[in-house]
């Protein structure tokens, strides 16, 4: 009798031991204050995420209470006894006080030992807060609003074509290189040009089942550019020869207005040298080294938009007071310069020669 009963309760306490494996979640310390940073800088901060359960635990997901904020977590599944880094990036895109809690959701039962599925449970709560300030100066673009206006133009016509005349920015893919050169940006409105827009229109078809959704051709082509604003936003060696007609829908159905493209036109300069240019710039920008921007006024119509970058606004403060020193009433310097630029969307937007 009493070896029946210790059986028994040998049983029911291996019983309890598996009922009670579960895998638990932890972090040292789930409350960042990162001090103080400047409206439009990003903060970065790494929170190690442990399991510290007897179970196996999948992180079913993370989310933010703010859009502001985006989270990097390289697995969702850890073993007992392990660990995983979750990189947390949060904008100080507006206010004074920046204040987000992420929410992680796991695997973990709740405490009755029921499956914890209600999304609108978390198992930890973590925090991100701090002050925001300086704000920004009324010349300064920060990076993130220069990411919701980025256009990139790929003129698709031959090299000679291109050579002798191109809107501003401008990037050249000839048509038939198209597919073996899709690294552009596919976050970015893309307008795709050639002289008249036929073959503008079949690129964009290529572009569209390639994924870039935001892709259009310049309706009636460079060609109509020139006859209705002339030389406005060209670089051009030699005349362009005439049009030939134009396509008004196209079978892509993607025109893009050439008034609309005429009012939203901006010009990015990259101020550094041509080898740090060469090495990566902004995609859609023109390399003119700060000490060569006064031979280009002429170029530029003075209300035009013109965003001026180097690595680090060292120098593009000194070109913005240039600027406007020549009468342009819209100059404006990205904020950080390239560095914030990477720091924030690391490659994303940035193009090699």
């Amino acid at each position: 009798m009493r070896k029946g009963l210790l059986l028994g309760c040998a049983l029911l306490m291996a019983l309890a031991s598996v009922a009670m494996a579960t895998p638990i979640i932890s972090v040292d310390d789930p409350d960042y204050d990162f001090g103080t940073i400047g409206l439009g800088y990003m903060v970065k901060h790494t929170f190690i995420l442990q399991n510290t359960g007897d179970e196996t635990m999948e992180i079913v997901y993370v989310r933010a209470s703010c859009g502001c904020t985006t989270t990097e977590l390289p697995t969702r599944t850890l073993a007992p006894g392990t660990s995983v880094p979750l990189e947390v990036l949060v904008l100080a895109d507006h206010g004074t006080t920046k204040g987000v809690s992420i929410y992680i959701h796991t695997n973990a039962p709740d405490i009755y030992g029921n499956a914890n599925d209600d999304r609108a449970d978390y198992d930890i709560k973590l925090y991100v807060r701090g002050a925001i300030s300086p704000p920004m100066q009324d010349y300064e673009i920060a990076p993130f609003q220069l990411a919701y206006d980025l256009q990139v133009l790929v003129d698709v016509r031959d090299p000679a074509a291109f050579a002798a005349n191109h809107l501003m920015g401008a990037i050249n893919i000839p048509a038939n290189e198209l597919t073996g050169q899709l690294d552009l940006p596919k976050g970015a409105l893309i307008i795709v040009y050639d002289l008249a827009g036929e073959v503008a229109d079949a690129a964009v078809q290529t572009l569209l089942g390639a994924g870039f959704m935001s892709a259009y051709y310049l309706q009636g082509g460079i060609g109509r550019w020139a006859d209705i604003q002339g030389d406005r936003f060209m670089i051009q060696a030699s005349p362009l020869p005439a049009a030939g007609g134009s396509v008004s829908g196209g079978s892509s159905g993607r025109p893009w207005n050439q008034g609309e493209l005429n009012s939203k036109f901006y010009v990015l300069i990259d101020l550094r040298d041509a080898d740090a240019y060469a090495a990566g710039h902004l995609a859609g920008a023109i390399n003119i080294p700060a000490s060569q921007l006064p031979q280009w006024f002429d170029r530029f119509p003075r209300e035009a938009k013109i965003i001026v970058y180097d690595d680090d606004e060292s120098i593009a403060l000194s070109a913005y007071q240039t600027l406007r020193g020549a009468k342009f009433t819209r100059p404006f310097v990205l904020l950080g310069g390239l560095n914030e630029w990477v720091y924030q969307y690391g490659s994303d937007y940035v193009t090699q020669m």
